[in-house]
């Protein structure tokens, strides 16, 4: 095997860990998945919930939160992705349940057509029948 093939397959552990190094010092996503792995679940949850919270609660435009339920799903996925432990053991679905369900009431079709449908099915998705 020459170099140009060890370089492509084979790294050596002090390479591997340098490689880390600079991954997690890159992307927030590294640094986040190897703090949940070492225990700073909290940490990282509360990150994420944030998210949440400010797409329903804090960030306001015309004195309405944004309601972006494609932000609060990234978040969620996210989370998952990263910690691998089921959401259900921090919470969080039934912390945002009556917002969320305020959220689908007051839902109207003038947004877009089928903007209700489309709550609501996301609303059932998550907690069953509404």
């Amino acid at each position: 095997m020459d170099l140009q093939q060890r370089e492509n397959t084979q790294k050596t552990k002090e390479e591997l860990i340098k490689e880390i190094g600079q991954l997690y010092q890159k992307f927030p996503q590294v640094k986040e998945f190897y703090q949940a792995k070492a225990g700073n679940v909290d940490d990282v949850l509360a990150n994420y919930k944030k998210i949440i919270e400010k797409e329903f609660i804090e960030g306001k435009t015309r004195g309405m939160p944004k309601t972006r339920f494609s932000v609060a799903r990234k978040a969620l996925n996210d989370f998952k992705k990263i910690t691998k432990e089921p959401l259900k053991q921090h919470n969080l679905l039934a912390h945002f349940r009556q917002r969320t369900r305020n959220i689908v009431q007051n839902a109207t079709q003038a947004w877009a057509w089928g903007h209700y449908d489309s709550l609501k099915e996301r609303y059932e998705d998550a907690y069953g029948a509404f």
